[in-house]
């Protein structure tokens, strides 16, 4: 629920592919990235965070809030995404390995 309505996304058919294949290791819950202590709520971002610091990111390198805005920016400016392909759910990369050339000679 979004702003107590309905907040639907339509998933690319990546996305659903993904989410399928790690189903056998997420079970049959209602969330994909359950909290710790009981699967009825979503890992919280406080829990994401901790595992950001534990992997020595400090507070003012990344945030659980930053993945999404850095995906958004580095899908815009890096592979020359547009907004609306990102919003609509099209088949965004095809070949992850020429991504992955386009992030590196982007960041040289």
């Amino acid at each position: 629920m979004k702003m107590k309505s309905a907040h639907l996304v339509p998933l690319s058919a990546q996305a659903v592919e993904i989410l399928r294949s790690v189903q056998p290791l997420t079970g049959h819950g209602k969330y994909v990235f359950p909290g710790l202590r009981t699967g009825e709520r979503p890992m919280s971002e406080n829990t994401i965070n901790a595992a950001l610091r534990g992997m020595g990111y400090p507070e003012d390198v990344h945030s659980a809030h930053g993945f999404r805005a850095m995906a958004r920016t580095i899908m815009d400016e890096v592979l020359n995404e547009r907004e609306q392909k990102i919003l609509s759910g099209e088949s965004i990369i095809e070949d992850w390995e020429t991504a992955k050339v386009k992030i590196k000679e982007s960041v040289s």
